[in-house]
């Protein structure tokens, strides 16, 4: 591209160095030389321009190639007037030079960037005086369009910005008297009769506007308020609004003592009320000390400043240019409709109708809750409100409180698939329970629907308060107590929505007598057209089994278990209730995922708490119409389990494990956030039934918890130091060499031996040197177990070590105690349990793990717990075989803990993980402790 000469004119109101308009509205039309590069026949400049020279030549008269004879002729007449660029261009010469510049095709009018400058035709130019607000009046344009007047030239010339056009004023009166008039600012009323009698000595009347004869009338000051005006730039200008009629502020100068406002002919003057003015500039300069520069204080501006002026009388309006409007919110929407190319799945829509038109939130909402919001992304966070930009630019305020749960659940809803700007969020029909609970929150909208199932849903789930507790069916045995029937209400409500649920009561409330009460209602209605089937843990079948034919002998009932099960197999379609053990589901699960159940019974759920166990999967996998858990403890040591017993009852609820990871178990384990604990909360609320001993069983007798410390003598104490530091060697040899998450069994192996040294040194080694170590755990029991039978006690005595079972038989035959015995290896457990609840026997000693739960103990009145396990839930199971539903008599709990041991630190980790389940429930805050290489160093500290 070559290069050429190129001619920038500028004129009053821009600056001749840039190229660019700028603030001088004084300086005559100027002119200065640029070199550019363009296009051979097109005079658009086509790549950067540069200044010429201040030199136009190099002094012998050469000039560059690129300057042809017609730009040679224009130089040598610039240099006429002087060497140095811009020129100023005045009188005739200039007129001359600007039309030969414009014939170049190569001129332009303020910017290089625009169209060059061409010839136009003459115009008839009309002008006529305007009246300011104050009175005042100046001369102005009436023709349309864009037009600029340079008057210093001869004769006087019109430049068009829109055509890029010049042309002769066609002038019906002189120039010297438009000149005069056009550069004058203003006249006042005082001063336009004087200019009125020089118009007439100089043109005729006709030739020439005259400013109007107004008249000045002193007026008493009645009000004064402040208006404030809101526009481009951005900017804020204070307007004084004297008895009615508004004054810009910035237009007064010091030196007046009265402000001017003009009403048709009349020019009314009022005196100043300095006083006020100066406080209302204060008033205004607390909110702007410094102009706001960013959007962030704008926004702050607008919504913290504004209405704080406006509730002390300021009158504020913002123009259309103003960029941070604030709109106003009108009715909420939220329409959720089934894609009818789809039956599957779901289009969610939720807004805010604004001045009558819908928008849309959800893109904003899900940014809120990423953390990603802020003012150039279309949304900001601003105190409590979340700031959300409209089309037009306005920004939306929606209060966080009330949009921060409906978020929660939509962001967790479009994690997967991301939100974007879509106007709906598409999701399938497994997600309608969680669709639904958006109409639960407090404020949020009606939630219309065309899907009949989800709308029961919705409504259903809505009326959850009201549940009315149901009475036993008529032909029931048992007698259910108050909170009882308020739980088959809850039942009888989770069947009539096709929901899933958690019945989670403290063990000893009886949820085998509500399920069962269930059971019977439904089959007196003739809803159990088709089994039912009952899944628990080997050592319960026969409880179940005796509980059906005790309290629904109207049941029939068909336990599968032992070698010749498959012979009942032809049965099941005959039976009520089918009754296995977990081990069948993966023995039987060909012949159970054949058949569709009507209910389908987890008890003792926790027995799924690891969803990647085959028993999970298979769990999961078997159809029923209902599904339902039983469980004291549906969260033994993180959430993780709660999540595993949701998915099996309400699939989707809780999402993927991957996302409920990171939306609930992170927040809430590691972080401690209340907030996320009691958003999970409020989810599962609905679906989940939990109450304590002490909320609704208060009949029961009191539960005396008694901490015995045991003091290890020096022997023992020797022997466990021994292991303490050897062990502790091992474990930070092993995490050194491997790190933490691969020396897990190195660590359990030592935690084992510590607590195994703490209840007698014969569970670690059996050598002779080692018997000879007594155990003061077994010396208590030698002093303690005589005197408490003496009493008349019935007791359990728990342990997690089989073989210190056996230690402990030998103590009581020596003693000549009866006991009964319970472990892994009883074969008759029913047999063992109705001779102690027959007082065959004052002792029972249980292994915790084989006898922990499933049993009814209420003959026994105390309970020991030989050694602590670090999950307090599988304690207080254990202790409830005794403290249930039937017993009479108060019960002593007595744990027996070591001294400056291991168990100390289990019985801390025990309250931390009891914290865990609080904050769940009771939304305390708590938060979990986790095995870290500290929590590591306590255990083995002596």
């Amino acid at each position: 591209m070559p290069q050429r000469i190129c001619y920038l004119f500028v004129g009053p109101g821009t600056d001749t160095r840039s190229g660019t308009v700028g603030l001088d509205s004084a300086c005559p039309l100027r002119l200065s030389v640029w070199v550019a590069q363009t296009l051979v026949g097109d005079a658009r400049i086509q790549a950067g321009a540069c200044p010429y020279a201040a030199r136009i030549s190099d002094g012998n008269g050469e000039y560059p190639r690129y300057v042809d004879a017609r730009d040679r002729e224009i130089m040598q007449s610039l240099t006429a007037q002087h060497i140095d660029s811009p020129w100023e261009l005045r009188g005739a010469t200039g007129f001359d030079l600007l039309q030969r510049a414009i014939a170049t095709g190569r001129a332009f009018w303020q910017t290089l960037d625009g169209q060059a400058l061409k010839a136009g035709p003459p115009r008839e130019i009309l002008f006529a005086w305007e009246a300011l607000a104050n009175g005042d009046q100046r001369l102005h344009c009436l023709t349309a369009g864009s037009l600029n007047f340079i008057l210093d030239l001869e004769p006087a010339i019109y430049i068009d910005d829109a055509s890029s056009e010049t042309g002769l004023i066609d002038l019906p009166h002189t120039l010297d008297l438009l000149r005069r008039c056009w550069n004058r600012r203003a006249i006042s009323p005082e001063q336009a009769a004087a200019f009125n009698e020089s118009i007439e000595r100089e043109s005729h009347p006709a030739e020439f506007p005259k400013p109007r004869m107004l008249a000045v009338q002193k007026e008493a000051r009645i009000s004064l308020r402040a208006r404030l005006i809101l526009s481009a730039g951005p900017q804020a200008t204070l307007h004084f609004v004297y008895n009615g009629r508004a004054v810009d502020g910035s237009s007064l100068s010091a030196e007046q003592d009265t402000v001017r406002q003009l009403d048709g002919d009349v020019v009314y003057e009022i005196e100043r009320d300095r006083e006020t003015e100066r406080h209302m500039q204060a008033q205004l300069e607390r909110f702007l000390a410094d102009a706001p520069e960013s959007s962030e204080t704008w926004l702050g501006f607008m919504m913290s400043a504004v209405p704080a002026l406006q509730a002390m009388g300021w009158e504020i309006t913002a123009d259309s240019r103003f960029p941070y409007r604030i709109a106003a919110a009108g009715d909420w929407y939220t329409d959720i409709q089934t894609d009818r190319r789809r039956q599957e799945w779901f289009d969610l829509q939720l807004g805010v109708m604004v001045d009558g038109h819908p928008v849309n939130l959800l893109p904003a909402l899900v940014l809120y809750l990423q953390g990603a919001v802020e003012p150039n992304g279309g949304a900001c966070l601003m105190g409590e409100h979340l700031l959300v930009q409209l089309e037009d630019g306005r920004y939306l305020p929606v209060k966080t409180e009330r949009i921060r749960r409906i978020a929660e659940t939509l962001v967790e809803l479009s994690d997967q698939q991301g939100l974007g700007n879509q106007t709906a969020l598409r999701l399938p029909v497994t997600q309608a329970s969680r669709l639904a609970q958006i109409a639960l929150e407090p404020d949020a909208p009606e939630l219309r629907t065309d899907d009949l199932s989800l709308r029961t849903l919705i409504d259903g789930l809505k009326s959850f308060s009201g549940i009315q507790p149901l009475p036993a069916p008529a032909h029931f045995q048992g007698q259910l107590r108050p909170y009882q029937q308020e739980g088959l209400g809850w039942l009888q409500f989770l069947r009539r929505y096709r929901l899933g649920g958690i019945l989670a009561d403290d063990m000893g409330l009886g949820k085998t007598v509500q399920t069962l009460a269930h059971l019977a209602l439904e089959k007196e209605h003739g809803r159990l057209r088709k089994p039912s089937l009952i899944v628990a843990p080997v050592s319960v079948l026969g409880n179940w089994q005796r509980e059906i034919g005790r309290l629904a002998p109207q049941l029939t009932s068909l336990t599968l278990h032992g070698t010749k099960r498959k012979e009942l197999f032809e049965k099941i379609n005959l039976t009520d209730i089918v009754i296995v053990g977990y081990p069948l589901l993966l023995l039987d699960g060909e012949m159970l995922l054949a058949r569709e159940f009507c209910f389908l019974i987890l008890d003792e759920a926790q027995m799924i708490k690891n969803p990647r166990a085959k028993v999970s999967q298979m769990a999961r996998a078997l159809r029923a119409e209902h599904r339902l858990c039983l469980t004291g403890t549906p969260m033994e040591n993180h959430l993780g389990e709660l999540w595993s017993l949701f998915d099996f009852v309400q699939p989707g609820l809780l999402g993927p494990q991957k996302q409920f990871q990171h939306h609930y178990r992170t927040p809430i384990e590691k972080n401690g956030d209340g907030n996320r604990a009691r958003a999970l909360s409020r989810r599962i609320e609905p679906f989940l039934l939990r109450r304590s001993k002490d909320a609704v069983a208060r009949d029961l007798p009191p539960k005396m918890q008694i901490m015995e410390p045991i003091a290890l003598d020096e022997a023992q104490r020797d022997f466990y130091d021994g292991i303490r530091l050897s062990m502790h060697r091992r474990v930070l040899e092993i995490i050194q060499s491997q790190g933490l998450a691969r020396s897990h069994i190195t660590v359990l192996d030592a935690l084992l031996k510590l607590r195994q040294a703490c209840c007698d040194p014969r569970l670690v080694n059996a050598d002779a040197q080692t018997r000879a170590i007594p155990s003061a755990k077994l010396d208590w029991l030698t002093t303690a177990l005589p005197e408490l039978i003496a009493e008349g006690r019935r007791i359990l005595l728990f342990s997690q070590f089989t073989s210190m079972l056996r230690l402990i038989e030998t103590v009581v035959t020596g003693l000549s105690i009866p006991y009964c015995l319970l472990t892994g290896e009883t074969r008759d457990r029913v047999a063992v349990v109705d001779r102690f609840q027959a007082g065959a026997a004052s002792l029972f000693l249980i292994s915790l793990k084989a006898g922990g739960t499933g049993l009814n103990l209420t003959a026994a009145d105390t309970v020991i717990h030989y050694d602590p396990w670090w999950n307090p839930a599988a304690e207080t199971q254990a202790t409830d075989r005794a403290h249930r539903i039937g017993q009479d008599k108060p019960v002593f709990v007595y744990k027996l803990i070591a001294q400056g041991t291991i168990e100390e630190k289990i019985m801390q980790l025990q309250a931390d993980k009891h914290a865990l389940v609080n904050q769940l429930y009771a939304e305390n805050g708590a938060s979990p402790a986790h095995l870290s290489v500290a929590d590591l160093e306590a255990l083995f500290a002596p």
